[in-house]
């Protein structure tokens, strides 16, 4: 399969790839669903490999996964060539495990920089300021009135 794009490249590449390996869980009836969750045809290293055939000099690839796949969604940066710049965690709530784990990477190498967001507050009940902020750039229910 040709995966490279013609022209110049690109300088910005986001996906959110499939994070369940084949015979991890049960395979959905709904082919869309089935393929947004298994790896049908590829996980994220094949994401990362496609990516950096594709990125501009000084092009970053945003990869989100669930938060269970963090350090392979760096590992997979990594071994397509590219340098994770930086790991946003999402969190449900302060103190609970990632729901999400975003990696921005590039081709220069960087060092690391890690940080996280909670989508609620310690009760539970309403977005943090600064998910409500992200809420309402997004035109999402629910953002900062």
């Amino acid at each position: 399969v040709d995966d490279e794009l013609d022209g110049d490249g690109l300088d910005l590449i986001t996906g959110a790839p499939p994070f369940m390996p084949l015979g991890s869980g049960i395979l959905p009836k709904d082919p869309q669903r089935a393929a947004g969750r298994f790896e049908l045809l590829g996980g994220v290293e094949d994401y990362y490999l496609t990516a950096s055939r594709n990125l501009t000099p000084n092009g970053v690839v945003v990869v989100l996964m669930d938060g269970h796949g963090a350090q392979r969604n760096l590992e997979a940066a990594r071994g397509s060539g590219l340098h994770p710049q930086r790991r946003i965690d999402v969190l449900p709530r302060p103190g609970h495990p990632a729901t999400y784990s975003i990696c921005v990477a590039g081709r220069s190498p960087a060092e690391l920089m890690a940080s996280e967001i909670s989508m609620r507050g310690p009760s539970g009940d309403l977005w943090t300021p600064e998910y409500a902020a992200i809420r309402q750039h997004l035109d999402l229910p629910g953002g900062i009135d």
